[in-house]
């Protein structure tokens, strides 16, 4: 009977993990839908309300043209939660197929591979951001480009390398003796069997994302108004922390949270994904 009810306790998510998945149901539904936790309109002013405290109308408070703070931030999570799933996406979509093959065939592909990841890596993103922004211009798809861009040779990288480990094991072997076809063993075998490391990587991959949007919208060359991203209500409470710190503390502290709980996101699903630590 203890037996039993251990392994049930096994199987069941753990209370943080349970935590996670509610509030990352809240902010999938903020982003699709954010009229189901704000009435308000981001982009209505109040010329009288200008810098006012926390109200029962304005939980947050007004930035500098009467908004209300909590409204932006509520329809800033859309473009935000977008920017980081696409650019994730891409990077993925790219880089485990090209990491696979790296990893299966080995040889020039491998190399060449491996010493463009490696020369994308050495290169610092916010400086890759600054020059590609420069050059095309600020929007949503060439901030996404870029982070997938930047966030490819990680992929693919670790495609590779979990790909090799897979090969070397016994199974893998065996199902190659036997005659199975390429294309089966990638699929059945080897990507099966990498899909859990390389799920460890995607929330660290999106944290980075929502860091590079604010440490972008920062700088002055991240997406630019009308459109609503934390780092770009960020930005505009940089220049009245004085006036209304909780305007600037408030925003800052949604950066600082989505992005921790995407990393306390990518360490549950380590312990996953690893057998030892599950235990």
């Amino acid at each position: 009977m203890k037996t039993h009810v251990s392994a049930i306790r096994q199987r069941m998510p753990s209370l943080s993990a349970c935590i996670l998945i509610v509030i990352g149901i809240l902010v999938a539904i903020a982003a699709i839908y954010p009229r189901a936790f704000t009435s308000g309109n981001p982009n209505a002013i109040d010329p009288n309300a200008i810098l006012a405290g926390p109200s029962l109308r304005h939980l947050l408070g007004t930035d500098e043209a009467g908004a209300d703070i909590y409204t932006r931030i509520i329809y800033g999570t859309r473009l935000d939660a977008e920017i980081s799933l696409f650019s994730v996406g891409i990077a993925y979509a790219v880089g485990v197929p090209l990491g696979l093959l790296a990893g299966w065939w080995r040889g020039a592909l491998d190399e060449i591979l491996s010493r463009l990841s490696a020369g994308i890596l050495a290169f610092p993103i916010v400086l890759l951001a600054l020059l590609i922004v420069g050059s095309f211009g600020t929007s949503a798809p060439t901030l996404i480009a870029i982070l997938a861009l930047a966030f490819l040779p990680q992929v693919t990288l670790l495609a590779r390398a979990q790909t090799m480990a897979v090969c070397a094991r016994g199974y893998v072997l065996a199902a190659r003796a036997t005659g199975l076809r390429e294309r089966r063993i990638i699929t059945v075998h080897v990507l099966h069997n990498i899909t859990p490391q390389l799920l460890v990587l995607s929330p660290q991959l999106m944290s980075q994302a929502i860091l590079i949007e604010a440490s972008l919208s920062y700088l002055g060359v991240g997406i630019q108004p009308p459109a609503i991203t934390w780092g770009s209500l960020l930005l505009d409470a940089s220049n009245y922390y004085q006036q209304d710190p909780l305007y600037a503390i408030s925003t800052g502290l949604v950066v600082t949270i989505a992005a921790a709980l995407l990393l306390v996101a990518g360490d549950l699903i380590s312990r996953w994904a690893d057998p030892l630590r599950r235990r």
